[in-house]
């Protein structure tokens, strides 16, 4: 699977809140930690509180692309108290823990990602399919939907693979 995404930020919500909730969007609330493994090249996401591990690639760069997309995959896992320590068994280096506030918005496959981060939210409007120009498609039809709201554009791919850099001493 792929997942392909466009980002935005605001500093309101309540508008698009009352149209996402009007246009049968369904609502979850985000509240949870996800502790984040570095590998070559992907990132494993560890999320306890719902035993889910993740696996993302790093996001590439198609300039003739009109999102960034990466290789996806979720999956459930048997709560064990070794998870972490295989990770790092695995040559997995432990990068950062991060609380995750906000709300999923999900419709048709289509996901939508409000995240507060200081006095503004991010938005990221994401889907996951078989093919990146499947995702991009449907982005673009829900992206024209929400115009009204957000200006939804692909991002800075390094932004999205910050945690691959190299650490300085």
């Amino acid at each position: 699977m792929y997942e392909c995404s466009l980002v935005t930020s605001t500093q309101n919500i309540n508008e698009i809140l009352l149209y996402l909730k009007k246009e049968g969007w369904n609502k979850t609330e985000l509240n949870h930690t996800e502790r984040i493994f570095i590998g070559n090249n992907f990132k494993i996401i560890l999320i306890p509180e719902q035993n889910k591990l993740i696996y993302k690639s790093i996001y590439d760069y198609n300039k003739n692309r009109t999102s960034i997309c990466c290789a996806y995959n979720s999956y459930t896992i048997i709560k064990s108290l070794k998870t972490e320590e295989e990770l790092v068994n695995l040559d997995l280096k432990f990068k950062k823990e991060i609380k995750i506030l906000g709300f999923l918005f999900v419709k048709n496959e289509i996901k939508i990602e409000i995240l507060k981060i200081n006095n503004k939210f991010l938005i990221k409007l994401f889907v996951s399919c078989e093919l990146p120009f499947e995702g991009e498609k449907r982005l673009e039809e829900e992206k024209e939907n929400l115009k009204d709201f957000f200006n939804f554009i692909k991002p800075p791919v390094d932004w999205f693979n910050l945690d691959y850099k190299k650490e300085i001493n």
